[in-house]
C-alpha cells in the first residue's frame, strides 16, 4: 500500500496578471504510487507541475510543498533536483552530439586529477543505471542515433542518476510507437515496485487504464476530483474534467447536403521522397455541409492526398479534380486559398501556425490584403477580426495580443481554423483536428464542425481515433493498399468492420473463402 502523503502540495494558488490559474489546489502522492493527472487544457496542470519542479520558485506561489513531511522551499530548479524532483517533458530536447552517459549525468560529471573528467566513473555509473532498469542501450552511443522511444528511457535513467525520489512525465507516449509504450510501462512498474513516487500526466485514458493506482483531476485551475483508476467509469473523469456529463461524445447532427463542391477523377498520389505510388487512381466527391472521413494506417496516403489536395505536397500527383463542377488546378497553397480551401495541417507548431506570432496576427496571416495595402497593416481590423474569432470560437486567451505559443494545444487548433475561416473557403481539410488536445476542446471541435456544416462548409478529414471518425462523418472512406478498401454511410458500420479493412484482413478472409 503506498504511502499517500510521501508527496504534498497543499492549497497552491498562483495568480498571474487578470488570470488566477490555480485556485487553492491540493495534490498528494505516494511511494510506490502512479498519480494520473488529468484536466483539460489549460485546466492548470502544466503551472502545478512548474510550481512543483521550481520553474516558479518559492515565494511566487501561496500555498506549501512537503516532500516525506518535511516543508520544501527551493527558488529555483536546482533546488527542486537537489529535494529529489525530476521532470521528464514531452519535448526531450537531448544534446543530440553528446553520449548517451554525458546525458544523464550532464552538470554533474565525475572528474579526477581536479578538473579532467573520469570517463571510466562516468560510463559504469551510466551502464548500472541503465541496468537497472533493463535498457539495453550502449551509454557510449550519441543520443542523435537513438529513436523516440529510447531517447524517453534516458532521460528517465537520467533521473535515476540524479537520485530522484519523485518523476513527472509529461505526455511522454506522444511520438512513442505501440512497442515502445509497453517498454515505457515496463519501466515504469519497476520503478513503482523500487518505492519512486511518479505523476503521469496524459490525454490518453487507455494509458491511465493501464499504468496508473490513482487519477487526480484539475479544473479551471482547481481540484476537481480524486479517484482511484480500477474503480472508477471514464465518463464520471470525463465529467470531472469539463465540468458537465457527456450523454453523446460525438454530437453530429443531420444537415441535408447541397450540391457537389469537389469532385476528384482518377487520382494518384506519389511519395514526396521515393518512387511508390501512394493511392492509385481513387476517385470521391464531397457535398456542401457534408462531412467527409477518411480513415487508414500511418502511410496508407491520408495526410499526402489532403496535402496534394491544398497544393503542399511535395510529391507528384495526377489526376482531375473538380471544384463547383469545373475543372481546377491548383499547384501549391496560394492557388488552393484562392480556390476556397483551408488546410489545418497534422503538426500545427511546425507548419500551422508562427507560433512567436500574436493570435491576431496568425488568424489574419493569410488575409494581409483584407487588412491593409502592401506597405502598411490596419491593426485596428486586425484586431477587430481577431476577437470575433476569439468569442465565436471561444478561444481561451487574454486577448488577440496574446503569443500563440503560450495557448494550450486545442486553443491553437482554434487559431488555426480560424486562420482559414477568415478567408471564407468553400471546402475544409482537417488533419488529425483532435490530436493533442484533451476531451473537453475535442468536443468543442466537434461542435464546431457541426456548426461548419450547418453553414454549408464542405469538411474532409482524417483521424486516428476510429470512434470519433465513425462517430462524427457522414461517410467514412477507408484507405487501403493505394485504393478505397470500403465507404460507408453513418451508422453502417462498427468499429471491427472498419479496422478489418483497414489492416486488410478482411482482404485475406475473402481471398482465404
Amino acid at each position: 500500500m503506498a504511502d499517500s502523503s510521501y508527496l504534498s502540495m497543499k492549497n497552491i494558488t498562483k495568480v498571474f496578471p487578470g488570470v488566477k490559474a490555480l485556485d487553492d489546489v491540493s495534490l498528494n502522492v505516494g511511494r510506490g504510487e502512479i498519480l494520473a493527472l488529468l484536466g483539460e487544457n489549460g485546466a492548470g496542470k502544466s503551472t502545478l507541475m512548474k510550481i512543483l519542479s521550481g520553474v516558479y520558485g518559492h515565494g511566487r506561489y501561496d500555498g506549501t510543498i512537503e516532500i516525506d513531511g518535511k516543508a520544501e522551499r527551493y527558488a529555483n530548479p536546482s533546488g527542486a533536483v537537489s529535494a529529489g524532483i525530476a521532470m521528464i517533458y514531452q519535448e526531450l530536447n537531448p544534446l543530440l552530439d553528446l553520449s548517451v552517459a554525458e546525458n544523464m549525468y550532464l552538470g554533474m560529471l565525475p572528474v579526477k586529477y581536479g578538473n579532467s573528467v573520469d570517463w571510466k566513473r562516468l560510463y559504469d555509473g551510466a551502464d548500472g543505471v541503465l541496468a537497472s532498469l533493463g535498457i539495453a542501450i550502449n551509454s557510449r552511443m550519441h543520443m542523435r542515433f537513438l529513436g523516440a522511444g529510447e531517447q524517453q528511457l534516458v532521460a528517465i535513467a537520467r533521473a535515476l542518476a540524479r537520485d530522484a525520489t519523485i518523476m513527472v512525465l509529461d505526455e511522454p507516449t506522444s511520438s512513442l510507437t505501440d512497442q515502445e509504450v509497453e517498454r515505457l510501462f515496463e519501466i515504469l512498474k519497476k520503478l513503482r515496485a523500487a518505492g519512486k513516487c511518479i505523476i503521469y500526466i496524459s490525454h490518453k485514458f487507455n494509458e491511465v487504464y493501464a499504468i496508473s493506482d490513482r487519477v487526480s483531476v484539475l479544473r479551471d485551475g482547481k481540484n476537481a476530483g480524486d479517484f482511484v483508476t480500477a474503480e472508477v467509469e471514464s465518463d464520471q473523469i470525463i465529467t470531472a474534467m469539463i465540468g458537465r456529463s457527456l450523454h453523446d461524445m460525438f454530437p453530429r447532427k443531420a444537415v441535408e447536403f447541397g450540391e457537389i463542391v469537389l469532385e476528384v477523377r482518377d487520382y494518384t498520389v506519389w511519395h514526396q521522397h521515393v518512387d511508390k505510388v501512394l493511392l492509385d487512381r481513387i476517385s470521391l466527391s464531397v457535398r456542401k455541409g457534408e462531412i467527409l472521413g477518411l480513415a487508414g494506417l500511418v502511410g496508407t496516403g491520408r495526410s499526402e492526398f489532403l496535402n496534394s489536395l491544398f497544393g503542399s505536397h511535395l510529391g507528384r500527383h495526377t489526376g482531375t479534380v473538380l471544384l463547383d463542377g469545373r475543372e481546377s488546378s491548383v499547384a501549391n497553397p496560394r492557388q488552393a486559398k484562392a480556390s476556397g480551401f483551408g488546410l489545418l495541417t497534422e503538426d500545427r507548431r511546425t507548419n500551422g501556425m508562427v507560433a512567436i506570432m500574436d493570435i491576431g496576427e496568425n488568424i489574419t496571416l493569410p488575409s494581409l490584403r483584407q487588412i491593409g495595402s502592401l506597405f502598411t497593416l490596419n491593426r485596428r481590423t486586425e484586431r477587430s477580426i481577431a476577437e470575433g474569432f476569439i468569442g465565436s470560437l471561444r478561444i481561451r486567451c487574454t486577448g488577440p495580443d496574446q503569443e500563440t505559443a503560450t495557448l494550450s494545444g486545442g486553443n491553437q487548433q482554434k487559431v488555426v481554423i480560424s486562420k482559414w475561416l477568415n478567408t471564407e473557403p468553400k471546402l475544409l481539410l482537417l488533419d488529425e483536428p483532435t490530436r493533442g488536445v484533451d476531451v473537453g476542446a475535442k468536443v468543442e471541435i466537434y461542435q464546431l464542425m457541426n456548426a461548419l456544416s450547418d453553414r454549408g462548409l464542405a469538411i474532409i478529414w482524417a483521424s486516428s481515433e476510429l470512434p470519433e471518425l465513425l462517430g462524427m462523418s457522414d461517410r467514412v472512406l477507408v484507405l487501403w493498399n493505394g485504393g478505397i478498401g470500403g465507404e460507408f454511410r453513418r451508422g453502417e458500420a462498427d468499429l471491427g468492420t472498419v479496422m478489418s479493412l483497414m489492416t486488410g484482413s478482411a482482404a485475406l478472409r475473402s481471398a482465404t473463402v
